[in-house]
């Protein structure tokens, strides 16, 4: 029963612990003003995109007024009030090229989220274990001040029987104060952090919620940098916008054609002094319209349009090198760390064995201080290193996540 008790609190604890960057992100989702806006914004080009569709239907208007129109015969004059409806048959495929580049717009929308969201998430990442490193070391700090302790008794002792000077005494002295200097920068790291943190997040957050007892994540990412960056939000980005720059080409293209459209009105169409509304005529009109003088200013749009779908295919390719060389650089750093990472362990081992050994012969007065010093420095900055080992290869691992 108590076996079973520990290993509920156990998981529990490791839930917790597991839960505070969680908690982070889902404030980070929920608060910060960035991410709202960018929310926004894909709801407005969402719904320009379904505004889109309506160029596909016929207007309806009414139309009501005093019209004086002058013919070959004799002049008419008169009210006129009547409804018409007109629909767009044909104009080059406009419609639907500005419907495709609506929806393209609300697809880019929807990445531009993606990219702040995956930055931001970084950066709290970032932040979160760089305060979990901090507090890792610091309790290293803590360790080591307690142990500091305990030699100042040891050399005392050989101090009282005669056995050394109190030059012993003074080592651990500049040793402690050198550790309680590396302690107080790191303490302001940490609020510095977390005001950083606070600002990210638009929210409170405290040292508390980052739990020293949480660990670094385990394991590195193998991964093809050529198939990786196809899912990278930023080079679909560009693909949608050499897609979007293809489509105003096209309309540009179309202003060269001509437009057919149909329409139709019924009421008082011809002026009349009558009463505007009982009138009963109708007209029904099928109307091509070609516009072909324009001050050559539809030739120079579509050679502006060709030139920006040619300067999106090249913003492509630069993008895709870009990312193809930031992620091999990072994998080439990520084996780099995990190597250093497992070196590091293994001289844990030995710099633990090697102090455990020197402490006892300094008790025994075979080793001296300086012996002592340097084993018991070796072994706790082989520590520190360790836990800033770790540190910089989840921050690399995580670069990459946000990179593919």
């Amino acid at each position: 029963m108590l076996r079973t008790l520990s290993l509920l609190i156990l998981v529990s604890s490791s839930f917790s612990y597991a839960s505070d960057l969680e908690a982070l992100e889902k404030k980070l989702i929920d608060n910060n003003p960035s991410l709202q806006s960018f929310k926004l914004e894909q709801s407005a080009k969402e719904s320009e995109a379904s505004a889109a569709t309506g160029r596909f239907l016929p207007d309806v208007f009414l139309t009501g007024g005093y019209e004086d129109f002058k013919v070959i015969d004799e002049p008419e004059q008169g009210y006129v009030g009547y409804i018409t409806g007109a629909w767009n048959l044909f104009q080059g495929g406009k419609d639907a090229y500005r419907k495709s580049i609506a929806t393209e717009e609300a697809e880019i929308a929807n990445l531009n989220l993606e990219i702040e969201r995956r930055s931001l998430t970084y950066k709290v990442r970032s932040l979160y274990y760089q305060i979990l490193a901090n507090k890792k070391i610091l309790k290293i700090y803590e360790s080591k001040l307690g142990l500091l302790q305990s030699q100042r008794q040891m050399a005392q002792k050989k101090v009282n029987a005669g056995l050394t000077s109190g030059v012993d005494a003074i080592e651990i002295d500049i040793e402690e104060n050198t550790l309680k200097s590396q302690r107080e920068l790191l303490e302001n790291e940490i609020i510095q952090s977390i005001a950083d943190l606070k600002s990210v997040l638009n929210s409170e957050v405290s040292s508390e919620h980052i739990s020293v007892a949480e660990n670094f994540p385990q394991g590195t990412l193998h991964i093809a940098p050529e198939k990786a960056i196809e899912g990278n939000p930023a080079l679909k980005k560009q693909t949608l916008r050499e897609s979007v720059a293809a489509n105003e080409r096209s309309i540009q293209r179309s202003d060269f054609v001509p437009r057919l459209d149909l329409e139709a009105s019924y009421g008082r169409i011809t002026p009349a002094y009558q009463d505007p509304w009982s009138g009963n005529e109708s007209k029904v009109a099928l109307l091509l319209r070609w516009n072909i003088f324009t001050g050559l200013s539809n030739y120079h749009d579509l050679k502006a349009s060709k030139a920006r779908a040619e300067s999106s295919t090249q913003e492509k390719t630069a993008v895709a090198l870009n990312i193809k060389s930031q992620l091999e650089n990072l994998l080439t750093k990520q084996k780099e760390l995990s190597n250093l990472k497992g070196l590091f362990q293994q001289r844990l081992g030995l710099t633990k064995k090697y102090y455990e050994m020197t402490l006892a012969e300094y008790k025994r007065g075979v080793k001296n201080s300086a012996d002592l010093d340097g084993a018991t420095t070796s072994y706790y900055e082989n520590q520190r290193r360790l836990i800033e080992l770790e540190r910089d290869l989840t921050l690399v691992v995580e670069k990459i996540k946000e990179l593919i």
